[in-house]
């Protein structure tokens, strides 16, 4: 089985405000900047606000990341 590898992150510059990102994580290296990469466009981000997909799903389709948190019936 293969594992999509995806993290989101809350973009810097977004509007509104701190929305979140989805796609590959680029570090940068050189410039000490932290993006997301989502196959177009990469956008800055806050690297405090990172967290990788986990190959789940809630009951209606929605993934489900690090450090969310889930309410179990």
């Amino acid at each position: 089985m293969k594992r999509e590898i995806l993290f989101k992150a809350k973009h810097i510059h977004a509007l509104p405000e701190n929305e979140w990102m989805e796609g590959k994580w680029v570090e940068g290296f050189l410039s000490g900047e932290d993006y997301i990469n989502d196959g177009t466009y990469e956008y800055m981000i806050d690297p405090d606000t990172i967290c990788q997909y986990t190959g789940l799903t809630d009951k209606k389709g929605r993934k489900i990341w690090e450090n969310d948190i889930i309410k179990y019936h």
